[in-house]
């Protein structure tokens, strides 16, 4: 296990170095000036002495190699610059609206744990039964839908007609039920049919018909090893799954009202406040790469013959 994961830790500088320069990178590739924006968000006219007064300022008027060491050299003592429009440190806005986006991927993640885990497991206990027919129709119904139309039905359903829920903002835990649903149900979809499958594939395994056949209670042989064998591939999707929500809140955010990182990054982008997107680029490919090396040692734990450093 230790030899493993040194060699998934000794990779992550570079992917991160890599993902800092492409991050870099945008504030380059836009067809607009960075220094014209900034005076433009401070209400100062854009004048060609204004912008090139501007451009010292921000370093912009330096090489482009410079430029990067210099912002990277800022990445790594966590200084991400200040946004253009709040005048404040970038990373203590991104850290100001990241526990809302926190709240509503871990209500998403609780969700998806109880749809898809029911609806796929007893479906393929109960294979072209009614309960699984069903659960194939939710799933295929869920994985359609677009995040935002979905969201608009349960506002008009939940929120309009029966008058149960909030529509908008973040308070009580009535706000986080209609959005949380509505970002998980995509992803609960997907896993309802990967569960299934995978439990169906361990049910006609050798191992199943031997335990079978020794006489082993059924509930045991489901509990302790079909259903321990076809959790592996969907813990790995999970671990894929947690970043996508965190960046993938982003509609749902704004469809909601949700103040989260999500609807803070719209802003963002509509008002071209370059430091913040580079700053929420970077910090999510870090979220990225924290997730998936937690999901890599869980897997190596619940199967012991992944080794990947071992030599046999």
């Amino acid at each position: 296990m230790k030899e493993y994961l040194f060699q998934r830790l000794i990779g992550l500088p570079l992917v991160l170095v890599g993902v800092s320069f492409v991050s870099f990178a945008l504030v380059q590739l836009v067809p607009v000036d960075p220094a014209e924006v900034y005076l433009r968000q401070a209400q100062v006219l854009p004048t060609e002495e204004a912008i090139e007064l501007t451009r010292i300022e921000l370093g912009l008027d330096r090489p482009l190699y410079q430029q990067f060491l210099s912002w990277l050299q800022g990445v790594i003592r966590f200084d991400f610059g200040r946004s253009f429009i709040s005048r404040k440190p970038v990373l203590d806005e991104i850290l100001y609206y990241f526990p809302a986006t926190l709240q509503l991927t871990a209500a998403a993640l609780v969700w998806i744990l109880l749809i898809s885990f029911p609806l796929g497991i007893f479906g393929a206990l109960y294979r072209e039964s009614l309960f699984d027919r069903i659960s194939r129709i939710i799933a295929y119904t869920g994985a359609s839908i677009p995040n935002f139309w979905l969201g608009f039905l349960l506002i008009y359903f939940f929120s309009y007609k029966l008058d149960l829920l909030p529509t908008m903002g973040r308070g009580s835990t009535a706000h986080v039920i209609l959005p949380s649903l509505t970002l998980a149900m995509g992803t609960a979809s997907v896993y309802i049919r990967l569960l299934r499958s995978s439990m169906l594939d361990n049910l006609e395994k050798d191992f199943t018909l031997y335990a079978r056949a020794r006489g082993i209670k059924e509930k045991w042989i489901i509990g302790r090893h079909v259903l321990k064998n076809a959790l592996l591939p969907v813990i790995t999707a999970l671990g894929m799954s947690i970043g996508n929500l965190l960046a993938g809140s982003i509609i749902v955010e704004n469809v909601f009202s949700w103040p989260g990182v999500g609807r803070y990054i719209v802003e963002a982008i509509f008002n071209r406040d370059y430091p913040v997107i580079q700053c929420y680029v970077l910090f999510m490919a870090l979220l990225f790469l924290g997730i998936n090396l937690l999901v890599d040692i869980t897997y190596v734990a619940m199967d012991p013959r992944i080794r990947l450093g071992n030599k046999k």
